[in-house]
């Protein structure tokens, strides 16, 4: 990752807009927190920024009242900063426990002396990482998510180390911290040795271990996936998805709408490859369904399709709609893909032309075409031209253009778009408090936030 260095006089020079980020006692150290979305910036007011892209949401369900948080990281004084913004309760913020909603991203002062090189959002904590692997966390942990207590710590209203013997054995063996990601009540690590840790909810066999285990407290070393070399790990609502080292995908937990790609409906508690000639570059998940990036250029989704994510539906037969190993149609797209992500329940790609495209649900407007928009194929979004990364949250979209700017669409009833009105945008809009901020490295969102 890399990002430009500024000083405490270069950050007080900025807007005044966004003065709630760059309090002076603040500026001392360099993260700064925020939950459902996460990302990490650099800031440098004589020099173009460099825009990274990272590799690194049937039967009708009940989706749980969401609430959004956001995290962004920054570079000071060779540190990274963490802000925060959104709403979430029991500590999530990482602003103390009575700070449930924020407008504007927020620095979060307790990581001010840590170099934090990793964040990730699960449904009800946030975790961070320091470029030692310690790992951080705050929030709820009645699954476990936060790695202390055994079960008996069910809440850390600040943010506080985690797992002082798991940082110990990974501190010994010298691996370094190259992916921490969530799902919705599961996380997982990724190690510079192709090593893979999960833990966290495992009611449905997400965290890959061969017993049943309701609750995963402590990070749960799995072998199969670190013998073959995980590259990326991609966590959804009750499954995980597993990029190995040679281009293969292994899925495992739930599989009731498809979403381990084995056409089957059987759980899988260890690892299993899903069989296909394809070989693949990068994977991301939603609530129920599965997206990747082949070698070839292709992208192929699986899953839940009853909003259309995958694949068109004949009108009608929505309802329990899931669809097996599936190629998008890329004869419209302008450009190479270079990105994909998904949302709760939609997909989206981004072309090396700055193009982005998008597909499945627009209950929120999280496709950002307005209303006309077509089901099961997909949309492209015009409104931005140059667009050179983008995040995904549960029904809203962050995005970035070639001049620094950040556009979001999608649900902000909760300011997940950091934006003062509190209602759906189906276009998307210019983020002046994220513009302000500067170049924002990386955006780390849940699944879910509530």
């Amino acid at each position: 990752m890399l990002m430009n260095v500024i000083s405490a006089s270069q950050r007080l020079s900025k807007s005044a807009t966004s003065t709630t980020l760059f309090r002076h006692d603040a500026l001392i150290n360099n993260v700064y927190r925020y939950q459902s979305f996460n990302f990490c910036s650099s800031t440098n007011n004589n020099t173009n920024n460099n825009n990274n892209n990272n590799n690194n949401d049937h039967v009708k369900l009940k989706v749980p009242r969401v609430k959004y948080t956001n995290l962004l990281k920054y570079y000071h004084n060779y540190n990274k900063l963490v802000y925060s913004w959104g709403s979430g309760s029991n500590g999530k913020l990482g602003l103390r426990n009575d700070v449930t909603q924020l407008i504007k991203p927020t620095l979060i002062e307790d990581l001010l002396y840590d170099n934090i090189t990793n964040i990730s959002c699960c449904t009800t904590c946030s975790l961070f990482a320091t470029d030692k692997s310690r790992l951080y966390g705050c929030g709820n942990n009645a699954y476990g998510q936060l790695i202390i207590g055994n079960g008996k710590i069910p809440l850390l209203e600040t943010i506080q180390p985690i797992d002082e013997e798991f940082h110990k054995t990974i501190a010994d063996s010298g691996k370094r911290l190259v992916q921490l990601t969530s799902g919705t009540y599961h996380n997982g690590a990724v190690y510079d040795d192709g090593t893979a840790y999960l833990w966290g909810s495992g009611n449905s066999g997400q965290v890959g271990a061969a017993k049943y285990a309701r609750l995963q407290f402590q990070p749960l070393l799995n072998t199969k996936l670190s013998n073959l070399g995980t590259k990326q790990l991609a966590l959804g609502s009750t499954f995980s998805l597993a990029l190995t080292n040679d281009g293969d995908i292994y899925s495992f937990g739930s599989a009731m709408f498809n979403e381990l790609g084995h056409d089957s409906e059987f759980t899988e508690r260890v690892p299993k490859k899903i069989v296909t000639n394809y070989k693949f570059t990068a994977i991301s998940a939603g609530y129920f369904h599965g997206i990747a990036l082949t070698t070839g250029n292709k992208v192929v989704v699986w899953g839940r399709n009853q909003e259309g994510q995958c694949k068109p539906v004949e009108s009608g037969m929505e309802k329990g709609c899931f669809s097996g190993l599936f190629e998008l149609d890329l004869s419209g797209v302008n450009g190479k893909v270079i990105h994909i992500r998904s949302g709760s329940f939609s997909n989206y790609i981004l072309t090396d032309s700055g193009n982005m495209y998008s597909i499945g649900s627009n209950s929120h407007g999280q496709l950002g075409v307005g209303d006309d928009f077509k089901f099961g194929e997909l949309n492209h979004i015009k409104s931005i031209e140059n667009i050179q990364m983008f995040w995904t949250g549960h029904q809203y979209v962050i995005a970035k253009d070639s001049q620094g700017r950040y556009y979001g669409w999608g649900s902000n009833y909760d300011f997940q778009l950091a934006n003062e009105k509190r209602c759906v945008y189906n276009m998307p809009i210019l983020l002046d408090n994220l513009s302000s901020i500067g170049n924002i490295e990386e955006i780390a969102a849940s699944v879910t936030h509530y």
